[in-house]
């Protein structure tokens, strides 16, 4: 919940006279003028001559709105200017006004015409300061209200940027007993000084209000306002052109708090529980709360349930009387809380199957639960979980986030994740069967088309491995299989592995069929020999690419053909005993079922 407070004190709730017909707490306009109860300022208003608090609440601290000056400022540091400021310390802070010097991205101060600003950094902060009207005494309590701007300045000309993104500060009101001489020898806090109280205060870029409240522990005759000593490490130098924090004062309000009423705000619109408590002078008599300056029929107690009563987000004012004699005011604005952006990050966000993922929450604020979408059917509720994508494609990823107020929040990020099918490694080689006179063999690369290297094994043959996509090679001419590898990698990083082996074999008859079919009608249905092997044997039965697809040492069974596409194959029979008087016969077959 963002909450904008401000207190108002005034006196004597009058109507009567031209415009005594208007009843300023029943919600109608009573005298048709177009405006109800507080919006009619001419007949419902609290005259500042007598009761509680006398008026609107006078600022013990002089020239509370920097609206009286001695000279118009023409440039920054010129604190001096504005009537009973002085620069409070070494490090010089900067007074404006739209009389003269006014640069064009501070917006219009919120109480007249002037304002005063310092910057709030590692190793350098300037403070606005001045001696009270009249000194605080010890064990009172005490209030400061104001306006408060915070931006980042470069150093020299007082130009901005966003984003704002350096934090939370401390807004702090330091005391010294006594009116000392200024400027004190500060470039940092002053350290020596008494810390009064602080509030936190997120800078925004545009004036907000803010209250501070503390008890002094001895009489105090003058104050400082500023950064807190220790600032976080984010209030440093943002950014290559030497941007830092800067911020804006305005409208310094601070005396007794019996003096001030006030609202307390607890819940927020996400969780739906926001209760207004009003705190007026311990005087009061009667309560009444407005919505946007109409009263609120009914809602004559100093609590205002405000999402119980289904009432919505805006201003909201809280009156206190004093026997029809006196009344006090005070507004609140109740807003819908700044929307939060989750923050995804990951890592790696492309790679192949399977793809690791690391996950991160990046989402700034206080996230107390998480809940993941991954976009391939997986989810996590922690925070920073891991997941692995296990098929190709392009993956879009939600974060849902619930902050520590209770309201959730929601982002998706499109194509997040990709996740890149591997290539498919393929190659032929020519001749194949190669006979023991000609053994260099052309290797031809049929991978896909997205692959961008090749790494060629050739075990035992020189020259032993390649890197180029079509090497030639020469084997043995002694007859066998020699095995290759091809390892072939695409763009990104993904790999796939064919072996297949490069057949060498000798010259020799075997009658073998060249035809077969295998279409279960009993006639040339297996691939065997044409005649009686003699002895014991293997055959091997091998793809155009060389890679053995079947092996039998049981050749008169011969090959069905089981599981293979129509298509020309190459055969090779071996010899497993002395009775065969060739060791290697080879060819090759053409597998045709019937139509």
């Amino acid at each position: 919940m963002r909450i904008r407070r401000w207190s108002v004190v005034l006196a004597l709730f009058v109507g009567a006279g031209v415009h005594a017909q208007e009843i300023c707490d029943n919600a109608i306009d009573d005298d048709a003028d177009g405006l109800i109860d507080l919006n009619d300022t001419t007949d419902c208003f609290c005259d500042a001559t007598v009761g509680v608090g006398g008026g609107q609440v006078s600022s013990i601290i002089p020239n509370p709105s920097f609206e009286e000056f001695t000279c118009c400022p023409n440039s920054y540091s010129q604190l001096n200017c504005a009537v009973d400021w002085v620069q409070a310390t070494t490090a010089t802070s900067d007074f404006f006004h739209q009389c003269d010097y006014f640069p064009n991205w501070i917006p219009d101060p919120p109480d007249g015409l002037g304002c005063v600003g310092g910057y709030a950094t590692q190793g350098y902060k300037e403070y606005v300061g001045a001696c009270l009207t009249e000194p605080m005494v010890a064990g009172e309590s005490y209030t400061i209200n104001m306006s408060i701007m915070g931006v980042l300045a470069d150093n020299f000309s007082l130009q901005t940027i966003i984003p704002i993104d350096f934090g939370e500060m401390d807004v702090t009101i330091y005391g010294w007993p006594t009116c000392p001489s200024f400027p004190l020898p500060f470039y940092e806090c002053p350290s020596d000084w008494i810390v009064l109280g602080s509030t936190p205060y997120q800078a925004d870029g545009d004036w907000d209000p803010l209250t501070i409240t503390f008890t002094p522990g001895q009489d105090i005759e003058a104050i400082m306002i500023g950064a807190p000593c220790t600032l976080p490490a984010s209030f440093g130098v943002q950014g290559d052109d030497q941007y830092y924090p800067y911020f804006l004062y305005d409208g310094l309000t601070l005396n007794q708090t019996a003096l001030f009423s006030s609202v307390d705000v607890s819940g927020n619109t996400c969780t739906n529980d926001i209760v207004l408590t009003g705190h007026p002078d311990s005087l009061a008599t009667s309560y009444q709360w407005y919505q946007d300056g109409v009263a609120i029929i009914g809602q004559t107690d100093s609590v205002l349930q405000v999402s119980a009563n289904g009432l919505p987000v805006g201003t909201y004012q809280f009156l206190a009387s004093v026997a029809d004699t006196a009344c006090v005011i005070a507004q609140v604005i109740i807003a819908d809380p700044l929307p939060v952006d989750p923050v995804i990050s990951a890592t790696p966000t492309i790679g192949c199957p399977p793809l690791d993922v690391q996950f991160t929450d990046a989402t700034p604020g206080e996230v107390v639960s998480c809940a993941w979408v991954f976009g391939d059917g997986g989810t996590s509720t922690d925070c920073d979980p891991a997941h692995v994508y296990t098929e190709p494609g392009t993956y879009d990823v939600t974060l849902t986030v619930t902050m520590a107020n209770g309201c959730t929040y929601d982002t998706a990020y499109a194509q997040y994740i990709s996740v890149v099918p591997p290539p498919t490694a393929a190659f032929s080689a020519s001749p194949q069967p190669a006979n023991p006179d000609f053994t260099t063999i052309q290797f031809t690369d049929n991978s896909s088309a997205d692959v961008t290297g090749w790494t060629w094994d050739f075990d035992t043959i020189p020259p032993f491995a390649s890197s180029i996509s079509e090497p030639v090679v020469t084997f043995p001419s002694e007859p066998g299989a020699y095995p290759v590898q091809l390892v072939v990698e695409n763009a990104a990083g993904c790999t796939d592995t064919v072996i297949a082996y490069i057949l060498v074999v000798p010259n020799g008859d075997l009658d073998m069929p060249n035809v077969f079919s295998p279409d279960g009608d009993g006639v040339n249905d297996r691939f065997v020999p044409l005649d009686e092997y003699p002895g014991r044997g293997r055959l091997s039965i091998y793809n155009r690419w060389g890679q053995e697809i079947f092996s039998t040492t049981s050749i008169t069974v011969g090959w069905n053909g089981a599981g293979v596409p129509d298509g020309t194959y190459y055969w090779i029979v071996e010899a497993l005993d002395t009775r065969a008087d060739i060791k290697y016969r080879t060819g090759h077959v053409t597998l045709l079922r019937g139509r």
